[in-house]
């Protein structure tokens, strides 16, 4: 069985086999995603996790902050919005990492990118992406 991998580092992605792409995350420090579906029509037609066939209306912060980060005026670098609480917080390539500790700390599994012109959904637990 083959699996396809991504690097998702900003807005870039790059195909990659699995231990090139391992190595490439443990050296940039992006996110290493298992799965992608591409614009899907039902999502709940796809072969995905419970936890992103479950998402019924997309939340997007409209605030453009991290929530955190303005609180001790830090910086971020992309935006996601926890489908769970709406709370939008900074990525992991921003120096807090708001959003991974929020999902460690709360469980919430799907954020969505709330940068404009991008329209993806990725989930925690089970590391899968798909764009809507």
């Amino acid at each position: 069985m083959r699996i396809q991998y991504l690097f998702i580092h900003g807005s870039i992605s790059f195909d990659l086999k699995s231990s090139i792409a391992y190595l490439g995350c443990v050296q940039t420090g992006c996110t290493l995603i298992k799965s992608i579906v591409t614009n899907p029509k039902n999502m709940s037609d796809q072969n995905l996790c419970t936890h992103l066939t479950s998402i019924t209306n997309v939340q997007i912060g409209d605030e453009g902050v991290c929530e955190e980060c303005i609180k001790t005026g830090g910086l971020w670098v992309h935006l996601r919005t926890c489908q769970t609480c709406g709370i939008t917080l900074c990525c992991d390539q921003s120096p807090q990492t708001h959003m991974t500790k929020h999902f460690r700390h709360t469980n919430h599994p799907v954020v969505a990118s709330a940068e404009k012109g991008e329209r993806w959904l990725y989930c925690y637990p089970d590391e899968e992406m798909v764009e809507y």
